[in-house]
């Protein structure tokens, strides 16, 4: 029961409480005389005014309890959509980084300028795909642009990683749903596809962006 109903309940009681023991008491006709009506309201007014200030104190104490509450529960839900904010734009900025570096152009060769999207394109088997084999022979030469584009690349997807897992359990805390992840998950699918089959990242981070339909269920 709600703490005003039980205090209503409360009032009635001792009021109706109050009333039967005077009539039990003072029993007779209803009186004429003003006089016996003023002693009448002394006694009542005396009796229930120290009981209904009880009952008002404590229903100013359950008030303050229920905006101390309230309150709280506004600080954290701010706090908890700033925390949301933040990792958004963190999310964000990694996904342009990581998509810059994968439609950058490099330098191969002579007659071969392409950026690893272009090349993963073309499709994902470096025996069949003779410009992502030049890529990725490019790839182990150190200080070359593909090198330093591809180890780029895979830090991105490793930090990405991180802050995605903590912003689906935040969002898991405040009991909502969320596609961003998901969609910043099936971005990258191909890519890491393609960089796990050349054991250039393990296969943990490759199915963490690996989209299943399932997951769009």
């Amino acid at each position: 029961m709600k703490m005003s109903k039980v205090l209503i309940v409360a009032a009635i009681i001792m009021t109706s409480i109050v009333v039967i023991a005077y009539l039990s008491i003072f029993a007779g006709p209803i009186a004429a005389n003003q006089e016996k009506w003023g002693q009448f309201g002394d006694y009542i007014g005396g009796v229930l005014n120290p009981f209904i200030a009880f009952l008002a104190l404590i229903a100013l104490l359950h008030t303050i309890k229920i905006q101390k509450i309230e309150l709280k529960k506004t600080i954290t839900h701010f706090e908890n959509e700033s925390k949301k904010a933040d990792l958004n734009k963190i999310i964000e900025s990694l996904h342009r980084r990581i998509k810059t570096s994968i439609e950058k152009q490099i330098v191969l060769s002579d007659d071969m300028t392409v950026s690893l999207d272009k090349a993963i394109s073309g499709g994902e088997d470096v025996l069949q795909n003779e410009m992502l084999a030049t890529y990725f022979s490019y790839h182990k030469r150190l200080g070359h642009d593909a090198n330093l584009t591809i180890n780029s690349i895979i830090k991105e997807l490793e930090q990405l990683q991180i802050y995605i897992e903590r912003y689906e359990t935040l969002t898991e805390e405040l009991k909502e749903k969320s596609p961003f992840p998901r969609f910043y998950k099936s971005e990258f699918n191909k890519l890491t596809r393609v960089l796990n089959k050349n054991e250039l990242i393990n296969d943990k981070l490759y199915q963490f962006y690996s989209y299943l339909e399932h997951d769009l269920e």
